[in-house]
């Protein structure tokens, strides 16, 4: 059986998977669980978590794992050590695609939880939690990670440790049976399931006995963020300095640094003399763990370059640019750098580092961190950073190509209306031939039909139209079904949207029209939770027809400009929509 690494970082070095599982065969009842699994497959170990609880953990031959123990908790924790899973997660990587379900709450209910996270270490990994509520006050929790280097082997290891979840029953059985005692430290995951058991009062030291101490960065003069620190490689045991960015949440390990602030990733890991591959080799493979997910994500990037492998050292330094733009949730486009290098201490000791800094996080500390990287490694990374332009006076970030308007080809003109800054008067006709005059916000994502118009910008995505009244319904019952439909879609999507909520029916300042909201929690492509609120608008034109205007806004995407477009808004439609500003 491999070994098993009790860290991510570790994890990588050695090219664990979790693959060709098997659920079927015999199994194993101890430690007040009972589950079924294949036992030529697996090997099985215990850990102690407190007194009278233990942890049991299997292991595949081919380096997969799972955790389980049953435990006196409340059946509402599940939620609660899931997001202590998701933390742990984020200082590893981006966590994206959750799922969940839970109804533990009921008698016999359970829990189910996953994740996926991008590492700057190797392929993706998946990161599941169950919980299945048993009565009397104990439930059974049950974790594990699978590496995602083969999607279809990936899939397949899901389902069957879904199965074996499946199995999993209570038993009166205490005694531990064939069970072993494991003798290294907790992977991640396994560790959040102890610290919650235990209140949050024992913690594993991951390198404590290894060969690899915890690293301690030094200062460097001149430099207030990338510090020096002195590494030992777990291949060969040689110690090598090398510099990267320290910060509140960096995490330091023997071998390797991990940070994340200011819109920059950068993580470093030493990877022995190369004695089994060459700066080249090791460039190449993971420029193509880079690009993979650019490439196959067509939604979510586009305009993907990249640059030729450059060559500073011949066998001891390399490095490669990618660049790609990013859509957020509006469409608007910023664009991220990445970049991987590879090179050699003066000792002989090869190391990467990944850098990748995305446009849409960065502030006003973000080029001096980039600065400060390029001294230590000789690179020029000032293109990755903020123009002027970039920031406003606090600091922060702001998409400003979102104002440049362009008249569409073969669309009527929008124009530019005296006393605001964005809005803008365009023709609109109705499904009769009706022509009115209706504002909009201007900006490069602006756009009139001739039957619609359309505009989305600064965290604000707004559509003006004029629609149909149907006889025999008033303006409040319109509103109303509209508001419904919206609820109804965003409780029915639940993986996305969660805390869904209806406000009451708005009348306009002067009483003309009338709107409503929709509220809930959406989490973002990385799995990060903001508000999200859908606005409904109705005002009578005649007796045929209503102005109707449906207004979005994802509160991932707003900045210091929002306010402006919002208030911008208010005025020209006659709307109340402060509870919807953004607070910095």
């Amino acid at each position: 059986m491999k070994k098993k690494i009790t860290t991510l970082l570790m994890a990588v070095l050695f090219g664990m998977l979790l693959a060709g599982c098997g659920s079927k065969g015999s199994g194993y009842e101890g430690a007040g669980m009972k589950i079924k699994y294949n036992t030529s497959d697996w090997s099985i170990f215990y850990r102690e978590a407190n007194e009278g609880t233990n942890i049991i953990e299997l292991y595949s031959d081919k380096g997969g794992g799972l955790s389980i123990m049953s435990c006196e908790a409340e059946p509402g924790s599940a939620e609660e050590i899931y997001q202590g899973m998701i933390t742990s997660d984020q200082l590893l990587g981006q966590v994206s695609g959750m799922s969940a379900q839970n109804n533990m709450a009921e008698e016999k209910g359970t829990a189910s939880y996953a994740h996926r996270t991008k590492t700057n270490f190797s392929s993706d990994y998946w990161t599941l939690f169950y919980g299945k509520n048993v009565g009397d006050g104990r439930v059974l929790l049950a974790a594990a990670t699978i590496y995602i280097d083969d999607e279809d082997e990936a899939n397949q290891c899901k389902q069957e440790i879904e199965k074996m979840i499946d199995s999993l029953t209570v038993s009166d059985e205490m005694e531990l049976g064939e069970a072993t005692k494991a003798m290294i430290d907790p992977d991640v995951q396994t560790n959040v399931l102890v610290n919650y058991i235990n209140g949050g009062q024992k913690y594993y030291s991951y390198m404590e006995g290894s060969q690899a101490a915890k690293a301690e960065p030094v200062s460097v003069e001149g430099f207030e963020y990338v510090q020096k620190v002195t590494l030992k490689d777990e291949i060969t045991g040689m110690e090598a300095e090398v510099y990267g960015p320290v910060g509140d949440t960096s995490y330091l390990s023997g071998s390797s640094i991990f940070y994340i602030e200011h819109g920059i990733t950068f993580s470093l890991l030493l990877v022995g003399d190369w004695t089994y591959s060459s700066p080249k080799e090791q460039l190449s493979m993971w420029q193509q763990e880079t690009v993979k997910p650019l490439k196959d994500n067509t939604v979510r990037y586009q305009n993907l370059s990249v640059d030729d492998p450059v060559t500073v050292e011949e066998g001891l330094c390399c490095y490669q640019h990618t660049s790609v733009e990013e859509l957020d949730t509006q469409e608007n486009a910023t664009t991220n750098h990445y970049l991987n290098y590879v090179g050699t201490s003066s000792n002989g000791i090869g190391y990467m580092f990944s850098l990748e800094v995305l446009a849409s996080s960065t502030d006003g500390e973000t080029n001096q961190i980039l600065e400060e990287i390029g001294k230590c490694y000789d690179l020029d990374l000032a293109e990755y950073g903020n123009s002027a332009e970039d920031l406003n006076n606090a600091g922060e970030r702001v998409n400003m190509s979102q104002d440049i308007y362009t008249q569409k080809s073969g669309e009527p003109e929008i124009r530019a209306v005296e006393g605001y800054t964005y809005m803008g008067a365009s023709e609109l006709s109705d499904y009769d031939g009706n022509i009115y005059e209706l504002l909009i916000p201007m900006g490069s994502n602006t756009y009139n039909s001739g039957y619609s118009l359309f505009a989305n910008m600064h965290g604000v995505s707004i559509s003006v139209s004029v629609t149909h009244i149907y006889k025999g319904m008033s303006l409040a019952e319109a509103v109303q079904e509209s508001m419904q439909y919206r609820y109804d879609s965003l409780l029915e999507n639940s993986r996305d949207y969660k805390n869904v909520t209806m406000g009451e029916v708005n009348a306009t300042t002067e009483g003309e029209g009338l709107y409503g909201s929709v509220s809930a929690d959406h989490a973002d492509y990385n799995g990060v939770v903001f508000p999200y609120h859908e606005i409904g608008y109705q005002l009578k034109m005649n007796d045929d027809s209503a102005l109707e205007i449906s207004i979005r806004l994802d509160e991932r995407d707003y900045d210091v400009h929002t306010n402006v477009i919002l208030e911008e808004i208010e005025q020209a439609y006659r709307m109340d929509l402060t509870e919807f500003y953004y607070e910095p």
